[in-house]
């Protein structure tokens, strides 16, 4: 399609319309990731309480649209975390299959119960976007159910920020030390 081809656009070079099909499915999008999270998740806090984050984000890091489901805490962590991870894992580092996960308690949602992993989306051998999720998890490590922690290493087990998928494969030491914290 070209320019003549188009709608008309506005002073900016978009077409109001075309802007809001894509707008209103990058939601859809994010909301079905959401949704997927609950249906498939084991942590009831996720599941039932619906106690999430998700979120797609441009190659700078900068979120483009949100679920609507979710708590406001976690949207907000997410969008910082996602820029702490990014500085430690460049765009330019990442390989297609490459999945980021952390729990850093300084570099994501202030505890270790609350886990991110960010998934870097490709096309035709380029990173075109990333989408994220937050969720909380009671069962990793820890003092276990509740908030009887004094510290944050009796919350659980921390997940410095690291490759849980390395060019589509797993990575194998980290999945170790997570499923031996995780009741």
């Amino acid at each position: 399609m070209t320019m003549t081809d188009a709608a008309p656009t506005t002073a900016g070079g978009f077409d109001p319309i075309e802007l809001e099909i894509c707008w209103q499915s990058l939601i859809a999008t994010v909301n079905e990731q959401a949704k997927a999270l609950q249906r498939s998740a084991f942590s009831p806090i996720v599941r039932e309480a619906g106690d999430l984050a998700n979120a797609v984000f441009d190659r700078r890091g900068r979120m483009v649209a949100q679920a609507v489901t979710g708590t406001p805490g976690h949207i907000n962590s997410l969008a910082i975390a996602v820029s702490n991870i990014l500085e430690e894992y460049p765009i330019d580092s990442l390989v297609e299959g490459d999945i980021l996960i952390t729990n850093d308690p300084y570099k994501t949602a202030g505890q270790l119960l609350d886990v991110t992993v960010l998934v870097p989306v490709w096309r035709n051998g380029r990173l075109i976007a990333l989408f994220g999720s937050t969720i909380h998890h009671t069962d990793v490590g820890g003092y276990g159910i509740g908030a009887g922690g004094r510290d944050v290493f009796e919350e659980g087990l921390w997940i410095p920020i690291v490759k849980l998928m390395k060019a589509g494969e797993r990575n194998d030491d980290v999945w170790k030390f997570i499923l031996s914290n995780v009741r």
